[in-house]
């Protein structure tokens, strides 16, 4: 995993990663060695309060974690100037019956730049 996110990051000029569904945030950890910021967005408080509580263990200063349900806070981001096209979306967010993945596409802007294509 971490070659071909290096391979995507690197070619792509990616600055941030935003990933949906954190589990224990191996990816958030993993991730914020490769790019400037990176966002975790879950809906589960407890999931988020524990990677928030390992990351600061970590001293990791440059990732995010953002409580809430993964396609409105796309939007948030989106409408907030999260530059689509510097950005990789890692769309990992799936529970019980709802699985939000389709939400999420929609929420991400279309046409703005190649960063779309990964």
């Amino acid at each position: 995993m971490r070659l071909r996110f290096s391979e995507i990051i690197l070619s792509r000029g990616i600055t941030t990663v935003v990933e949906t569904g954190i589990d224990k945030g191996g990816s958030q950890i993993l991730l914020s060695q490769m790019v400037d910021h990176v966002i975790g967005v879950d809906n589960v408080p407890a999931r988020v309060d524990a990677v928030r509580l390992e990351l600061d263990r970590r001293g990791i200063t440059n990732a995010t974690i953002v409580q809430g349900n993964s396609p409105e806070v796309l939007d948030d981001l989106i409408a907030g100037g999260l530059d689509a096209s510097r950005t990789l979306f890692f769309l990992d967010a799936h529970w019980q019956e709802y699985w939000p993945l389709k939400d999420e596409i929609r929420a991400i802007p279309r046409g703005q730049g190649r960063a779309r294509d990964a």
